[in-house]
């Protein structure tokens, strides 16, 4: 019975990972669709007249992809941090980021690499947006 339990246990978090990881592949392109979208709004349709409007668009922009990569993030350090502290407990050592079978040339990408990726377009698009929010506030003065 216990090693039912136990079974059981890992396949709920085996589950949790695959959900975070399915949250994590769609996590950039999200990210980058608001932003751009947000950046749209605040260069096309804000009239140059209106520099405050288009930084409050432009701040919105950089909380969203803030908030991406803290969310990213923590997946990232919950995955690490179970199998460390559960499976390795068990001596059940599966990987963080399970590459498909018929996906063969996936194993030249680790899945830690994509999240690391990941993780430094939304460092890159928060400069980018911190910049464009500087460049429009300079404006107002």
């Amino acid at each position: 019975m216990k090693e039912n339990d136990e079974l059981l246990e890992i396949e709920q978090l085996y589950e949790q990972w695959r959900h975070r990881d399915n949250l994590g592949w769609t996590s950039a392109p999200l990210t980058i669709t608001v932003s751009g979208v947000l950046i749209g709004i605040a260069y096309g349709y804000i009239p140059d007249s209106k520099p405050l409007v288009r930084a409050l668009i432009l701040g919105l922009a950089i909380v969203w992809t803030f908030s991406m990569f803290i969310m990213l993030g923590k997946n990232l350090l919950f995955m690490r941090g179970t199998k460390e502290e559960i499976l390795a407990k068990k001596g059940f050592n599966a990987p963080i980021f399970p590459v498909p079978k018929d996906e063969k040339w996936l194993k030249a990408i680790k899945g830690i690499v994509v999240f690391k990726l990941i993780l430094l377009i939304d460092v890159t698009l928060i400069i980018a947006l911190c910049y464009m929010l500087v460049e429009t506030l300079i404006y107002v003065s």
